[in-house]
């Protein structure tokens, strides 16, 4: 029945192609990078602007997205980013980290750490999956994600090694079977 509401209201809909937002996700980014970059090189310091902006885009699209501040679920060092939810044809439920400020945590030999004990892109750089989303958020600026991944997001901008955030956690809408 949800559906038939979606569908008919055009506000939406209960299953999502995946190309399809990802494709709306780079868009986006690349759109607002490339209007932040009129003003400014760095996007260090900048992560509550970019994500505010880019969730009110992704919000006229009626994605299932919200702003995380690492202060919220109990970290000490302040970041912003993206999570957005959407459902596939086979109802699961995925993932996607949306951080295109991910690239001010990139090792830079000339500067000094003040906030971490170790640079986060070396933390993520630590295994296999941590390459892939290192590579997705400073390329791309987002990434498919499942917990594992969000787990060593947090980890790298971070000084703790034991958190206990999950994705499901943040599920931003009670998905009807």
């Amino acid at each position: 029945m949800d559906k038939f509401w979606y569908d008919i209201l055009n506000i939406g809909s209960n299953n999502q192609n995946e190309s399809i937002i990802s494709e709306n996700i780079e868009n986006i980014i690349d759109d607002y990078i490339k209007e932040i970059n009129s003003f400014t090189s760095s996007l260090d310091c900048l992560c509550k602007v970019v994500s505010n902006n880019i969730n009110i885009k992704l919000n006229e699209l009626n994605y299932n997205s919200r702003i995380v501040n690492t202060n919220d679920i109990g970290l000490e060092y302040e970041h912003e980013f993206i999570v957005l939810d959407f459902k596939d044809e086979s109802d699961n439920i995925n993932y996607i980290l949306i951080d295109p400020t991910y690239i001010q945590f990139l090792k830079q030999d000339n500067l000094k750490l003040v906030n971490f004990n170790n640079w986060p892109s070396d933390i993520l750089n630590k295994t296999d999956k941590g390459k892939i989303l290192l590579s997705n958020l400073i390329n791309k600026g987002y990434s498919k994600i499942d917990n594992l991944d969000f787990k060593n997001y947090l980890e790298s901008i971070s000084n703790e090694s034991s958190i206990d955030v999950c994705l499901d956690d943040l599920v931003l809408k009670n998905y009807k079977k």
